[in-house]
């Protein structure tokens, strides 16, 4: 696995259990306690940012593999061309 790879996976875990204790958190605090804080709102905030910052990765390595894969067709396109002009 690339080190690409590996960033959208250990991203995705983190949100994920992210994900996982502020729900427990929000529902604790919404459902039992039934008082909202800045704190809350701070919290979920920073949680729809790693979100963000999640999606904006995987979609960043798959970007940046697409332009290496696009690089490789040109480059092979180019020694194709300077081979036929050779002949």
């Amino acid at each position: 696995m690339s080190r690409g790879g590996r960033a959208v996976v250990v991203s995705t875990v983190f949100t994920v259990l992210a994900f996982c204790f502020v729900l427990v958190r929000c529902i604790g605090r919404f459902g039992i306690v039934k008082y909202v804080g800045r704190d809350d709102i701070l919290i979920i905030a920073a949680l729809v940012m790693s979100i963000g910052l999640t999606v904006c990765i995987a979609l960043g390595k798959s970007w940046i593999q697409q332009c290496l894969v696009e690089n490789q067709r040109l480059t092979e396109c180019q020694k194709r061309t300077v081979a036929s002009e050779d002949t």
